[in-house]
Order: C-alpha cells, then structure tokens, then sequence
C-alpha cells in the first residue's frame, strides 16, 4: 500500500472532476501518464466538440487539392463520447458526424438547412436537451412550410428538450422578406403540397414545444403568430425576444403569459417600415416596434400585465427605446434585483427610478456601459443604490467622485479643493454601496499640473483630489474585482487617469485585502515594479492582474543614448517574468 496516499487520483469520479479545470497543456501532460487516466480523461477530451466554420482546402506538393476534415476513423471510434457539438458548417461534416455522434445533449447550429439539422435532430431524439439553430438571413435557400413542419416534428419528438434558441428561423408560414414572397409565387401547388398550409398549424406545434422548455430564445424572423392567450408556459423561467418578428403588442401578452419568468431579454428596435413587391407592397414588419410603450397604453396594451411575472432579471441592451420608456417599463419591473441596459438611451428618469424607492436598496447587478448618460448619474447610482454587488459603466470624471454630482459654486471650489485648510474629506456624496464585490469603470479627467497657472496651487488641487477619489475607493473592503481600464472590446485608450502609484495615493487601497482581480488596461497610468510588489504584499487574495507594467522612469537612457522603444518594451517583459516567476499564484496578462 505504498501508494495509498495517491489512491484517490485512481478513482474515476476523481480524475474526471480534475480534468474539467485543466488547460490544455497540463490536459494532455495527463492523458500519458498511465492507461487508466487515460480511458477517462479521454472522454473529457471528445466531450466538447468545436468544429471550425470552413477548413481551407490546401494545395498538396504534388498540384493537387487535399481537404482538411478531420479523420473519420476517429468518430467511429470516440463519437459516442461527444455529448456537444457546435458546428458552423454542418453540410462539410454531416457524413461523419451521422450515425456516430448519437449521444448528444447540446446541439448548436449556425447555417441551418433541412438537409443538414433533421438528420442529427432525428438521431438524438432520446439525449438531446439543448438545440440552438440559426440560419442566415440572406441565404437564398427558402423555407417553406412543409420543411417548417418536418423541423418542428423533429423538435417535438426530442423528450427531454428544455432550451431552444431560434434565430432566423421561421416556423409558422412563409417568411416576410423579399426572396422569400418571390420564391412563393414560383413555386406550383404540385411541387409544394402544404403551400397553403396555415399558419396557425405550425405556430401551434411551436408553442406546444414552447409548453416543455425551461428557456427559449427567438431572434429576429422566427414567429408572427401570438400564443393562444388561455396559454399559460409554467416551466419557462428565461426568455429571449431580440429584435423578434412578434408585434409589441403580442410580445407583451407572451411575456405576461409565463408565469414563473425571472430573466428576461428583450430587444427592441425602432425603424422606419420599407415596402416592396411590385404587386402588393406588402409592409415589411421586421425589426419593428408596433407601437412605442406610451401609445401602447392609449391603445390598451396594458403594461400592468408584466407585473404578475416575477421577472427579477432584465436585459434591455441594444434597444432603441427612448427614457421615458424605459422608465415606464422599469416600474412594472418591481421585483429587480439585476438590470443591463447596454448601449441604450437610459436618461433621467430612468436614473430616478433606479435611484428612489425600494428599488434603490434591493437591485444587486448593474450594468449601463455605452450609454448616452453623463457622469453625474453614474454617481447618482453609487450614492443611492446601496445593494450593488456588481456595477459597470463606461467611465466617470474624478470631479464628481470626489465631490458629488450636484453642480457647484466657485466658492466652493475654493473653500474645498483649493484651500490648504479644508478638510481631506468634505461634504461629498460618498458611496452607499459598501457591499460591491465588482466595480467596471475607468475614473477620468483626474487632474493634473500641466497648465500655465500657479504650480503649486495646481498640484494642491490635484492632491486633495487624487485622495478623495482614492478614498471612496477605499471604502469598498468587499470588492473582488476592480476593473479600471478596459477589457478586449475596449477601442479607446483612457488618458487623464488615476496614476495608481504609491506616490499619488495608492496606498490608501491598501483596505482592499479581497481583492482578487485588477484592470488597469489601455490606462495612462504610472504602476511599475514598486506598486505590484506592494500590491502582493497588501492584498494576498490577488490571482490576476491585466496590463502593462510601466518601465521605471529613471532608465531612459544608456550611456548617454535615449533607449529605443523596443527595448523599453523589452524591460517591460523582463518585469513581468521577474513576477510571473516570484508569485506563481498570480496570472499576469496585458490583454
């Protein structure tokens, strides 16, 4: 029994649950250890398969074209293991992929055909418990209703189907675009047996389906068809209606038709209606809203009806919808513990309805990124929502985070700022929400002394400014991430920053002693060797750290000679493998 101590690694449930949080190196270190990790660690390996959109045909030696498919002798053998699959060119892998992948449970499709999805629809009929379908939208392969019909049939005999994702899928009756009238009136009777198939048939095979799934998504030109409003879903928890081909009107009866919904994700796009077709003009509904939330109201559409849903997540992101909607929106919303508005129009009222009421203490996520909202209403909701777990946002001036959003007088900006005797903290709005855990925004326009005024009145002003805003940061002792700078969508470089030096105030975070995660990407910061060492040494629970290290400012030059770009950049790295190696704990990226 001399291996007694390492006889857990030989147990299965043990080796599998190690494997899921390998990397792939380390994953395949283990793969040849011995031949037991090897029969189980195998199956982890053929458990998510990923198949590329397009494999580029290769021009061999010898002048002629090889293909690069992956070998089919390999899915004869492991392709019972794969349990899922997305693929993005199915028709280049369909011959493989049937009878041998026949146990999957996820299914992900992004250029569906009826040639390519019914086989593998039909084939794990038994397993399958997730399908996401998408089709393009200028595929010229129209769908008519009777391969509208086959589809459904095939969803419908999956038993155990719980999640459905539609995208440019239509399944009740010819689609509204352009090609698709054309290519119906080409079509004969005789070729097409269920031309005039109605509707009504397909779209309620659909909500039957619709009646099993715990979470459905429907994106753009999928149905037109309202659900029969005796319908009651009662195991749908999470909807998804993007920019959906459904009028508002019955997009608002189908969201108050499910009664048990908490998340809910809805897009909706203001754009003006275009015609065509020679013959009839028929109006081309896509992407529209039928009527705005206010005129809803006039024509009766009562939005009190959401109100019996106990929607506790909202995602607005993308939607054109203006303030004063999605205020109006927001108050049948009262049970909202999590709210995105990405990329929205969210102005004052929207801000006042987030910021008063019971609302102010219970919402715990946050997200208003790329939105048209200035910064004195980012400060607005750190003052006055004192629930936030987690809160993102583009940016905020340092003015305002150290001194509150409420417009103020010279004198008192004299009488604060500028004066050596005030207090380091004056009466400013500080932070409610002492329980956030992750803050995304970049702190901006902190000031600095390059202006032709008194110097030394300047760097007081920058001083007392800078310690403010290190203040209020200091305040939160349960955060886990702190994101100053950008991620990998960021297209603009922060200028104006805090400088995250020990010298301008870094020291003050030293409260920080949760904090596992810092961003200080695309920042004009001046972090360099001292600040991470004093880092690892004040908040021990750090695991990541993403962006450029600065160079010391002392060693620009060499023998007199200015050093070169290129080799600052090379100090730079020689920094952070001097890290990587000292604390091996600590991930340290630039991206």
């Amino acid at each position: 029994m001399s291996t007694e101590p390492h006889a857990a690694l030989l147990l299965p449930e043990i080796i599998l649950c190690l494997g899921k949080h390998l990397d792939r190196k380390d994953f395949l270190a283990c793969l040849v250890v011995c031949r037991l990790w090897h029969g189980h660690l195998i199956r982890l390996l053929w458990h998510d398969l990923v198949l590329p959109q397009k494999y580029h045909v290769m021009t061999s030696t010898t002048g002629h074209k090889a293909s690069q498919f992956p070998p089919t002798d390999a899915f004869k053998e492991r392709g019972d293991l794969v349990r899922s699959l997305v693929c993005n060119s199915l028709k280049h892998h369909l011959h493989y992929l049937v009878p041998n992948c026949n146990q999957l449970t996820t299914l992900e499709i992004d250029d569906l055909t009826e040639q390519t999805a019914l086989p593998l629809l039909r084939l794990n009929k038994a397993s399958l418990g997730s399908v996401h379908l998408k089709r393009d939208r200028l595929d010229t392969k129209v769908r008519t209703p009777s391969a509208q019909l086959e589809l459904l049939t095939a969803l419908k005999d999956c038993a155990n189907l719980d999640r459905l994702w539609l995208s440019n899928v239509q399944v009740d009756g010819w689609g509204s675009s352009e090609e698709d009238q054309e290519k119906r009136k080409l079509i004969g009777a005789r070729r097409e047996p269920l031309l005039s198939l109605p509707s009504s048939v397909c779209s309620n095979q659909f909500y039957e389906i619709a009646d099993r799934l715990t979470q459905l998504g429907i994106v753009k030109e999928v149905i037109r068809t309202p659900p029969n409003p005796q319908d009651v879903f009662y195991r749908l928890w999470k909807l998804t209606l993007i920019e959906s081909s459904l009028t508002y009107k019955d997009q608002i009866q189908l969201i108050s038709q499910c009664q048990y919904l908490t998340h809910l994700r809805l897009q909706l796009t203001r754009r003006k209606r275009s015609y065509y077709s020679e013959d009839n003009f028929l109006p081309y509904t896509y992407n529209t809203i039928e009527h705005s939330l206010l005129e809803a109201e006039n024509e009766g559409i009562h939005l009190a009806r959401l109100e019996v849903c106990p929607i506790t997540h909202l995602d607005i992101s993308r939607s054109t919808l203006l303030d004063a909607e999605i205020a109006e929106l927001l108050v049948h919303f009262p049970r909202l513990i999590a709210f995105t508005a990405q990329g929205t129009h969210l102005g004052p009222k929207s801000i006042m309805v987030l910021c008063t009421g019971a609302r102010s203490n219970e919402l715990q996520e946050l997200d208003v990124t790329d939105t048209a909202g200035e910064s004195a209403w980012i400060q607005d909701l750190l003052s006055s929502c004192s629930g936030l777990r987690v809160f993102r946002a583009t940016s905020i001036l340092a003015r305002d985070v150290a001194l509150g959003s409420k417009p103020k007088s010279s004198a008192f900006w004299s009488n604060t700022v500028f004066s050596h005797s005030s207090s380091t903290t004056p009466n400013c709005s500080f932070w409610t929400c002492l329980g956030l855990e992750e803050l995304y925004l970049s702190i901006i326009q902190v000031p600095t002394i390059e202006v032709d005024v008194d110097e030394s009145l300047l760097i007081g002003m920058s001083r007392r400014m800078l310690m403010l805003v290190y203040d209020q940061l200091a305040r939160l002792t349960q955060l886990r991430v702190l994101s100053l700078g950008g991620d990998s969508t960021s297209t603009w470089f922060r200028t104006e920053t805090l400088e995250l030096s020990l010298a301008s105030g870094l020291g003050k975070l030293e409260t920080l002693r949760e904090l596992r995660e810092l961003n200080f990407r695309f920042m004009d910061h001046r972090l360099t060797m001292a600040e991470v060492e004093w880092m690892m040494a004040h908040w021990p629970r750090l695991r990541k750290v993403t962006g450029t290290i600065g160079a010391e400012v002392e060693i620009v030059e060499d023998e007199g000679e200015v050093v070169s770009e290129s080799r600052r950049t090379q100090r730079v790295d020689r920094h952070e493998l001097y890290l990587q190696r000292q604390y091996p704990l600590v991930e340290f990226s630039t991206r």
